[in-house]
């Protein structure tokens, strides 16, 4: 497992994620992130707490992020290149 998403009361992430790290003392090491100004990435989305309540989904690039994608005239397989460009359009749509 890569990532999680977890709702749990204010203040017990730390005692959530030192508990879940005791169950297993291998090689898995369990991390977390907190909300920061009613948002928090996850995946690619950014999740956004709304004043009613309800939660927004926006399209999510990390700083690292390039915007480079590979030339279509590449030898890449066609299906990644269409990929790409659905993507691409399902990012711009949902803006």
């Amino acid at each position: 497992m890569d990532d999680a998403l977890e709702l749990i009361k204010k203040g017990q992430v730390r005692n959530l994620t030192d508990h879940i790290n005791t169950t297993d003392t291998g090689n898995i090491k369990f991390t977390y992130e907190e909300e920061e100004d009613k948002q928090i990435p996850f995946l690619d989305t950014l999740l956004v707490r709304r004043e009613d309540g309800l939660v927004k989904l926006l399209v999510y690039r990390k700083k690292s992020h390039t915007d480079q994608y590979p030339s279509f005239s590449s030898h890449h397989p066609l299906n990644h290149k269409q990929a790409v460009i659905r993507t691409a359009l399902e990012s711009f749509t949902a803006l």
